[in-house]
């Protein structure tokens, strides 16, 4: 195999196509291990709060986000070992995170959160009575959980 690629490709080209073939089998078995061991890693951490008698919901949230992140993590990994410039990967990386961050924030609020502090935020946020600036809040809230 390897005297034919000399002859058809030249022995430069077929030398840099079994190094990035190589880099490529690499980077997948990268991959496979990781995700097995970041699956194993979330059921772990899953086990360990439920023996803490953390609610199911937020175990179950925090063993999904764990995952997630291992994943991502892995995937920038496998890419790196793939052969693929790191910056812009560890810049997405770090959007996909602030944008997941962002989103999740209300959600986190308006279920973990105190109820008059949830209220506050979705009516500073939906509300639509703004003043001169965004996030202003209208009267009528409870504001004492707020300050305390």
């Amino acid at each position: 195999m390897h005297d034919f690629l000399d002859r058809l490709l030249g022995a430069k080209l077929s030398e840099s196509v079994i190094h990035v073939g190589l880099n490529l089998l690499l980077a997948l078995l990268v991959l496979l291990i990781g995700i097995w061991v970041a699956a194993r890693l979330a059921n772990v951490s899953e086990r360990a709060l439920h023996r803490a008698q953390v609610d199911v919901t937020l175990s179950g949230f925090l063993r999904n986000l764990i995952y997630g992140v291992l994943v991502a993590v892995l995937i920038v990994m496998a890419l790196i070992t793939a052969g693929v410039s790191a910056a812009p990967l560890v810049a997405a990386l770090g959007t996909a995170g602030l944008a997941i961050g962002l989103a999740l924030q209300g959600s986190l609020l308006v279920r973990f959160g105190h109820p008059a502090v949830a209220e506050a935020f979705l009516a500073s946020r939906l509300g639509g009575q703004w003043g001169g600036a965004f996030g202003t809040l209208p009267t009528g809230l409870d504001l004492g959980p707020i300050i305390e």
